[in-house]
């Protein structure tokens, strides 16, 4: 628990931005170390506001791996991001043979409960830690090269300064 409450931190440090809530970032962050502390693939059932009977096994960031809706097995073994996935409060079914399956004449849209709203949130903080190194390394490197064209611009005029020599 101590560790988890370490990375929680470590990682509020890294995601917050002025004028961001700590608290709510934090918690944000706490529930995100300790699913990622347990980090164990589970199916997850429910029933939607409709009363459709769902399973759903989340696979790699926010796509669906398996589906199942009242007992039809929509998508098995699923690989495709694009195929099916979580968006914030719906699970998107976009592949016409899938959604056919439970009798939709378009990309359906599955709501689903708390549990997957928190698996989506937890998904949605690691995309921005990942984009918040992306741009820390950007900006490194940016430093770098003007530090190198400052080196730079000293010894063209050290060399150019006749006087120098």
């Amino acid at each position: 628990m101590k560790n988890i409450m370490k990375e929680a931190h470590r990682l509020t440090k890294l995601i917050i931005k002025k004028g961001d809530s700590y608290k709510a970032t934090f918690r944000l962050c706490l529930s995100f170390a300790h699913s990622k502390a347990k980090k164990v693939a589970k199916t997850i059932e429910y029933r939607t506001s409709r009363g459709h009977e769902v399973s759903v096994k989340v696979g790699e960031g926010i796509t669906v791996e398996n589906l199942t809706v009242n007992g039809i097995k929509v998508i098995e073994n699923n690989n495709d991001k694009y195929r099916c996935f979580l968006c914030k409060g719906y699970i998107y079914v976009a592949l016409e043979k899938d959604y056919k399956k439970i009798g939709a004449t378009r990309p359906a849209q599955i709501t689903y409960n708390k549990e997957m709203d928190a698996l989506y949130e937890d998904v949605t903080i690691e995309r921005k830690l990942k984009d918040r190194k992306e741009e820390e390394k950007a900006l490194r490197l940016a430093n770098m090269q003007v530090e190198c064209k400052k080196h730079e611009v000293f010894l063209d005029r050290l060399l150019s300064d006749i006087n120098f020599i």
